[in-house]
């Protein structure tokens, strides 16, 4: 059929597999006397900020979305993006020339929510996600984003990346969006007391910190990494009173409201004497096992306007 009309597929896992090997890989053969076409609905490139190279090594054929091998970085490239410029590297550059390659990258491709949706123009060919069964990450149910229970709090909260469109109240969001926001899972055995390398990386004001250079023992730390792990921590959370009298904030806030609100906290071994100076043991393998994305934050946030509330702050 003509290069405008959508494509049919069999099945989705075969249509996520054709737009990250094909989209915009091939010239249109539509003439631009065709006033209607529109370039943003065709599978097709019409110039170069349009064009995408192939982004997969290899043919990539059976390899499922998160299993692929990039032919080049789904970052920027610092001498060509979006610019009418040459590259001096050409097609052999390891980053992206364009939005088209970023977007439609196995990095970036339905890892996060369309924020336009429905009146997305772009249909079945858009990079976003148009609902949470597209989406190519793990992510919790809509019902448990918008009414979280407390058990889920104590044990799930901010344990995914966040896949939601555009600029949001990250504070309030049940997904984490840096790695200052993000908690592992208290079943790897952490306590709730505050690591104090991590305090001190915090009190630095240098955001961009890696992970592991912020505490020697990086994930496998017996103590707790930021507010979010010490105040959601099970051990801790709704245990001890608000001193906000007017606060709103439901079961987001750590603290309780009356005696109603006070969590059972669940029975506990004491642990060793010593053990907390200790690196806690298969730490990698059960976030592997429980939190496979930990080594992946969401890449998104650089190219969109930053979150409302001061969230960003957050430790």
């Amino acid at each position: 059929g003509d290069a405008h009309k959508a494509m049919r597929f069999d099945s989705t896992e075969q249509h996520v597999e054709w737009m990250i090997h094909e989209f915009k890989t091939r010239p249109c053969t539509v003439g631009r006397s065709h006033a209607s076409h529109d370039h943003r609905c065709c599978p097709y490139f019409h110039n170069d900020r349009d064009r995408r190279r192939p982004a997969v090594a290899g043919d990539g054929a059976g390899c499922s979305a998160v299993a692929l091998v990039a032919a080049y970085r789904g970052e920027p490239c610092a001498s060509k993006f979006d610019e009418e410029v040459v590259c001096p590297l050409g097609d052999d550059c390891d980053a992206c020339h364009s939005t088209a390659e970023l977007l439609y990258h196995p990095d970036f491709f339905r890892k996060r929510l369309c924020h336009q949706a429905r009146r997305c123009p772009r249909g079945n060919l858009c990079a976003f996600a148009h609902n949470r069964e597209e989406l190519l990450v793990p992510h919790f149910g809509e019902r448990v984003e918008e009414a979280p229970t407390e058990e889920f709090i104590a044990y799930q909260f901010k344990t995914e990346w966040c896949p939601v469109g555009g600029p949001h109240d990250w504070e309030n969001c049940v997904y984490a969006h840096t790695y200052r926001d993000w908690r592992r899972i208290p079943g790897i055995g952490y306590s709730s007391h505050p690591c104090p390398h991590w305090s001190s990386s915090v009190a630095s004001g240098m955001p961009e910190l890696a992970y592991s250079s912020r505490c020697p023992y990086g994930l496998a730390c017996p103590l707790a990494h930021g507010a979010k792990e010490q105040l959601y921590h099970p051990q801790f959370y709704k245990t001890n009173p608000c001193s906000d009298a007017q606060c709103r904030r439901g079961p987001l806030c750590a603290f309780t409201h009356g005696p109603q609100d006070v969590r059972q906290m669940p029975v506990v071994e004491p642990l060793p004497k010593g053990v907390m100076r200790r690196a806690l043991p298969q730490a990698e393998a059960l976030l592997q096992q429980h939190q496979p994305t930990y080594a992946t934050p969401p890449m998104y946030h650089a190219l969109e306007d930053g979150p409302r509330g001061g969230a960003a702050r957050a430790a």
